[in-house]
C-alpha cells in the first residue's frame, strides 16, 4: 500500500494542514492522497516515521507527534459516539 493511502487512511475530515505558510482544509481522503508531498513536508514525514512511542506527548487534546507536527486524538465512529477510532486531526508543517 502506498503511504499517501495508509496515511490517508488514518486521517479524520475534513483535515486541517498547515504546509507552506498556508492553511489547508483538505475535506477528504483523496485529496491528501493526490497531494501528500505538498501538504506534508518530508521532514514531517521523517520525523513521523522515527517517532518513538515513548517520547510521545498525550493531552486532553490527544497524542502529539515532534513538537505539534501531527496531532492524532480518537474521533466518533458514528453519531451516537458508541465507538471512536484514532485519526489524524492535524499536520502542522
Amino acid at each position: 500500500m502506498p503511504i499517501s493511502v495508509a496515511v490517508a487512511k488514518l486521517g479524520s475530515y475534513p483535515l486541517t494542514v498547515r504546509a507552506n505558510g498556508e492553511v489547508y482544509d483538505v475535506p477528504e481522503a483523496q485529496d491528501l492522497i493526490d497531494n501528500l508531498d505538498s501538504l506534508v513536508m518530508p521532514d514531517t514525514q521523517t520525523l513521523v516515521a522515527e517517532q518513538e512511542i515513548g517520547d510521545l506527548m498525550v493531552n486532553s487534546d490527544g497524542v502529539m507527534v515532534g513538537a505539534g507536527e501531527v496531532w492524532l486524538s480518537a474521533v466518533c465512529a458514528d453519531n451516537a459516539c458508541n465507538s471512536v477510532r484514532w485519526r489524524i486531526i492535524a499536520i502542522n508543517n
